[in-house]
Order: structure tokens, then C-alpha cells, then sequence
């Protein structure tokens, strides 16, 4: 699957238009649905920096939708356990990932 496809099945998979998914990436008002369409259609191919943004994007509604409210909000939560708790989980520096 192209980057533009896989652009495409995440925003409509989000219910986003083209222009809001831009606008929160940061492109005009005036320009964000041309420019998305571009992409999904493969007439331009995003830069490193925007395909880090959208997937920071998608990443960051679909921890919404599952009760987190950002990644450093899981971060957070995990941190408040530790100090309430005293649970911490052990990390093994040899295990590969």
C-alpha cells in the first residue's frame, strides 16, 4: 500500500475531512484540502516530517479513543501508579525488541 493510500484509509477510517486533516497538519485553510488530496492521490509525496506528524496524528486519536488522552498522559498515569503504588515494572536491558 502507497503513502497515499495508507494516508487515505486512516483519515477516512478517523472521519476526517482532507481540510481538517491539513489544517491540523498545518497547512492554510485555503490550501490544506488540495494539498491533502495531493498526497492520497500520489501527485506529491510527503516529506519525512509530515509523515511523522500525520502518524503522530492517528496514533494520538486512536489513544483517545481507547481512554488515553495523549502519550504523555499514558506516561503520566503510569508515573502516578508508581508513586501511589510503588508498582513499578522491571525493565531487562538485555531483551531485544
Amino acid at each position: 500500500m502507497a503513502i497515499g493510500e495508507r494516508i487515505r484509509f486512516f483519515r477516512n477510517k478517523k472521519g476526517v475531512t482532507q481540510k481538517y486533516l491539513g489544517q491540523v497538519v498545518g497547512f492554510p485553510e485555503r490550501s490544506a484540502d488540495v494539498r491533502m488530496a495531493q498526497y492520497e492521490t500520489g501527485s506529491r509525496t510527503p516529506k519525512a516530517d509530515l509523515t511523522r506528524t500525520l502518524a503522530g496524528f492517528f496514533l494520538n486519536e486512536e489513544l483517545k479513543g481507547k481512554g488515553y488522552i495523549t502519550i504523555a498522559g499514558r506516561v503520566n498515569r503510569q508515573y502516578f501508579n508508581e508513586r501511589l503504588y510503588g508498582a513499578r515494572k522491571e525493565v531487562n536491558e538485555n531483551a531485544s525488541i
